[in-house]
Formats: structure tokens, C-alpha cells, sequence
């Protein structure tokens, strides 16, 4: 009895070990082989070491639901930078594809071939206090995908003048129809990179796409003259993107309503003297109250007379 007993006990512990460890290779990852293995896993949630710097050699596809958590860490591409990437080669540093629902949050993102982060083909990302750097086709595709940005800084990424933040487009007619969502703040820095939002033009099956605002977001995306732009708090217009192709017949999302500006002038108080301060009306009182006590003093006269 006491041998069964113990062989039940060993098998427990055999089995129990390995999903111990799988949870351990979730949290604490430092390289690119831990976040591999984590991805590999399928942890539901995905924490780097704090600071880490992760080298990536190949570009990370994920398709399940997951949120990875910087914790101000470093994911930058140390692979191959050949310059001659077919278009159909996926060089962006973390891709969201079909079936993914990707958060990403307290990280930076650098040095991508291509882009830093892409939700691709229905794949859903959530970028969430992230920076993007040096990529060199821009800082986010949304090709076909469907992107929400609660926090998003971008600086020196995309090779064109004024170079690629976030890239709307549909590389193929099988693709879903891209959406990004403004949930915050998205924001440029440095000289090199003007652009926030980008319309892909030479995408020969997009023909749609959609933005949208959640009621809290701090910015707003609407739309004028088939352009995508970024409002601030205070209604101004802070970014536009290039003006969308023909190709393209539906756009969904705000249009953008110009602020009504109130151009009346306050009427200034004449009754002011602006060095003295005194009111006509008290000069006119006085006028009044002398004219009564003259002609008092004369109507006295004549009656004494």
C-alpha cells in the first residue's frame, strides 16, 4: 500500500514540475530566447526583467491573446540589416496576426528593418506607454489589423522626408479592413520624423479603412479632405496624414468640424474715464445738482426781492 502510495505521489510531482517551470518562463525574461520560449508557452502575460535590453534576430509572430509587460526594457533588432527585404518577408520587430490580441506596454522598440510593431490581418494590438525608434519603413503597420494606442512616442523611424509613424493600409484583397483606435496620446519627437499618421498609397486592394476614438482618449482622429488628423484637448489641430488615393471609397470615422470662433469684441465701457476712473454718469450728477441749486438760489432771490 505505502508503494502505491508513493508511486502516486512521484507521478504528481513529475507532472507538477514542468507546468511549475513553464510558469516560471513566463515572468523575469531578460533575452530573446526566454521571450521566445515564454511565447512558446503561450503565457497569457509576459514580463521582462526590469531594464532589460533584448536583442532580436527574427522577426516574433504571435496569434494568441496575450500582454506583455516592459518594464522600461529594450527590444531592438541585431539581425541581419540587409537592405533588400522582398516585400512579402516579415522584418517587423513583434507582429499581432490572425488571432492575435496583443497588449504591449513600458517598452521601447528600435532599429526594426521594417516596422517596430504591426497588427496584421486581423491580428489586434494595444500599444500601451510605448516607444518606437529608428525603424526604418515607420514606427507601426496596421495592415489589415486593428490597433489601439493608448500611449505611443515615435522618433526617427521611416526612410521618406518627414519620415513614417503609424502606416494605415491592406496589403492583400483577403485581408480584414484596417482600424486604428485613439485611446490617449500618440506623439513625435526629434527632426527627423514629422509624420504621425501615414495612408499607404501604393496598397492596390485597400479600398477602406476606419478610425475611431474612445470617449476618454486625450486626442481625437477625424477626418478632412480624406485626411487623417490628430486634434488636441484644446480642438487644434496638432497632424494630418497625406491625403488617401482614389482606391479608397469608404472611410469611416468623425469628420472633423471646424471650432467656431467667437470674433465679437467685448464692448469697452464708455462710461469709463481710463485715468481717472470717474463715471460720466457722476459728471452728469453734478451738472444736474448745480443746475437745481442755481435755480433755487434764483427762484430765492426773486421771492426775497
Amino acid at each position: 500500500m505505502k508503494k502505491i502510495l508513493f508511486l502516486i505521489v512521484a507521478a504528481i510531482v513529475v507532472v507538477a514540475i514542468p507546468n511549475v517551470k513553464a510558469a516560471d518562463n513566463c515572468d523575469n525574461i531578460s533575452n530573446f530566447e526566454g521571450l521566445k520560449t515564454a511565447l512558446n508557452n503561450s503565457c497569457s502575460t509576459i514580463t521582462l526583467s526590469e531594464s532589460a535590453s533584448i536583442d532580436v534576430t527574427e522577426a516574433i509572430e504571435i496569434g494568441y491573446k496575450v500582454t506583455i509587460v516592459g518594464n522600461g526594457s529594450t527590444i531592438k533588432w541585431t539581425g541581419d540589416t540587409s537592405s533588400q527585404l522582398q516585400p512579402q518577408v516579415n522584418a517587423t520587430i513583434i507582429t499581432s496576426k490572425n488571432g492575435g490580441d496583443v497588449t504591449i506596454s513600458n517598452v521601447t522598440i528600435k532599429d526594426s528593418r521594417k516596422y517596430g510593431l504591426q497588427a496584421h490581418n486581423g491580428g489586434k494590438l494595444t500599444i500601451d506607454n510605448v516607444r518606437i525608434e529608428n525603424c526604418k519603413y515607420g514606427a507601426v503597420l496596421v495592415n489589415g489589423g486593428d490597433v489601439t494606442v493608448k500611449s505611443l512616442i515615435m522618433k526617427d523611424n521611416g526612410e521618406k522626408d518627414g519620415g513614417n509613424g503609424i502606416e494605415i493600409g491592406q496589403a492583400s484583397a483577403d485581408y480584414a479592413t484596417p482600424k486604428l483606435t485613439l485611446d490617449g496620446t500618440v506623439t513625435v519627437e526629434g527632426e527627423s520624423q514629422t509624420s504621425y499618421v501615414t495612408i499607404a498609397e501604393n496598397d492596390k486592394y485597400f479600398t477602406s479603412f476606419e478610425v475611431e476614438n474612445t470617449p476618454s482618449s486625450d486626442y481625437k482622429l477625424e477626418i478632412k479632405d480624406n485626411k487623417v488628423i490628430i486634434v488636441n484637448q484644446e480642438g487644434k489641430i496638432i497632424a494630418e496624414s497625406n491625403k488617401a488615393p482614389e482606391t479608397i471609397t469608404d472611410i469611416k470615422g468623425t469628420e472633423y468640424v471646424e471650432p467656431v470662433i467667437n470674433t465679437t469684441e467685448e464692448v469697452k465701457d464708455n462710461t469709463k474715464n481710463p485715468n481717472t476712473s470717474d463715471s460720466i454718469y457722476s459728471w452728469i450728477s453734478i451738472i444736474a445738482v448745480s443746475i437745481i441749486g442755481l435755480t433755487y438760489t434764483i427762484k430765492k432771490k426773486n421771492f426775497n426781492q
